[in-house]
């Protein structure tokens, strides 16, 4: 067979983070169909030919947990490797390439979606618009979802019900907003103040590092709600919505420059949606008083059809791994075999990594993760 004697040499293989350059030699012997006559049996032919692979485009998402259990070290730690993974990614933003963008969602309980809050709440001027509602009106369980309450001391929290937890735009001016509250620790609100709020579709490196150092904690592990940001802050139905320095992001799934990475970082299980009976605290008096549940946590058994937060987590996760979305989730310090654990592991998809962190070191899981999306853009 001629292909027996063929012989293949790399004589060069460049790889950078956004691209990766090939050089291949081929030599192979053919056996003369005329020129023995000559004397000669076989030629032999060389070519060479060089291969240039290049992802043009990074999209990247990080959800980072910012729970009150992430106090002292932990949050240390986080904010540590979370900036060695911004710093790493745009230093070897080499071969012309300024188009990274990062979105960061930091949750506790939930979401503070920051400048866009007046965008998707419902306006104080709507009729339908109970300003500070009194006990009888917002005690009514799930239901608080639907409602468009609005409260003078809030943060720029709203409400998700089931139907937000896709890529899909919120109707604008729809929502009703979280009351300010404390659950378990009196420092640290359900929602997340203006310096832990959404900052999305930026390669500003410099405002990155310094965001990252003045993120404060939040009550609860609204994961599901981190998760929805994330998966909205990727998707091209957000096209021009997100602010930032690029109107033409997010990219379509498809687009062959463009590759989308999810990090996902949590230290502990979902905690189910609570709020105050009442609406709103008065004072400190009432951080531990009487509360509502408004969506069950639910567990690992759940479906991603079922309106609970870990049904409500798998149904994001599902989208992602649909949409071609590359994930790694780190459990930081969790149990191996809890259900977050699980539902932590099997969020990871299409080429991503479950990371579990058993010690305080959480920069290994996120070095890991910042080099395999270095390899990811030239393979992929």
């Amino acid at each position: 067979d001629m292909w027996d004697n063929l012989q293949i040499n790399i004589l060069q293989s460049d790889i950078s983070l956004n691209s990766r350059e090939i050089g291949i030699q081929a030599t192979i012997d053919v056996k003369s169909a005329f020129m023995h006559l000559a004397g000669v049996d076989e030629i032999t032919i060389t070519t060479e030919s060089t291969a240039v692979q290049k992802a043009s485009n990074l999209e990247i998402a990080m959800v980072l947990d910012i729970s009150s259990s992430m106090n002292g070290n932990r949050l240390s730690n986080l904010k540590t490797a979370a900036t060695q993974v911004v710093e790493e990614i745009l230093s070897n933003n080499d071969n012309g390439l300024d188009v990274v963008s990062f979105n960061l969602i930091p949750y506790g309980g939930t979401v503070n979606i920051g400048n866009m809050f007046d965008e998707y709440v419902a306006p104080l001027t709507s009729s339908d618009v109970i300003l500070d509602p009194s006990k009888n009106d917002y005690n009514i369980g799930s239901d608080v979802l639907e409602e468009e309450f609005r409260f003078s001391d809030g943060l720029n929290c709203v409400e998700h019900p089931y139907e937000d937890y896709s890529d899909d735009l919120i109707p604008l001016q729809s929502r009703g907003q979280v009351p300010h509250f404390y659950r378990w620790r009196s420092t640290n609100p359900w929602c997340p103040t203006s310096e832990s709020a959404v900052v999305l579709n930026t390669n500003d490196g410099d405002a990155l590092v310094d965001y990252i150092e003045d993120l404060t904690l939040s009550d609860g592990t609204g994961t599901d709600i981190g998760l929805l940001w994330g998966v909205k802050s990727l998707s091209p139905n957000w096209q021009g919505k997100l602010g930032g320095e690029f109107s033409d992001r997010p990219s379509e799934y498809n687009d062959p420059d463009t590759m989308k990475i999810m990090v996902l970082m949590t230290d502990g299980g979902i905690t189910a949606q609570l709020r105050p009976e009442k609406g709103y605290v008065d004072g400190l008096d009432n951080i531990k008083g009487s509360q509502q549940t408004i969506v069950s946590t639910g567990n690992y058994n759940k479906t991603s059809s079922h309106n609970s937060a870990y049904g409500r987590q798998k149904k994001l996760c599902e989208e992602l791994d649909q949409n071609g979305v590359k994930v790694f989730t780190i459990g930081f310090q969790i149990n191996a075999t809890s259900q977050a654990a699980k539902q932590m592991e099997d969020c990871a998809v299409n080429g991503g990594n479950y990371y579990l962190v058993e010690s305080l070191d959480i920069s290994q899981a996120f070095q890991a993760i910042s080099a395999s999306i270095s390899n990811l853009r030239v393979s992929g």
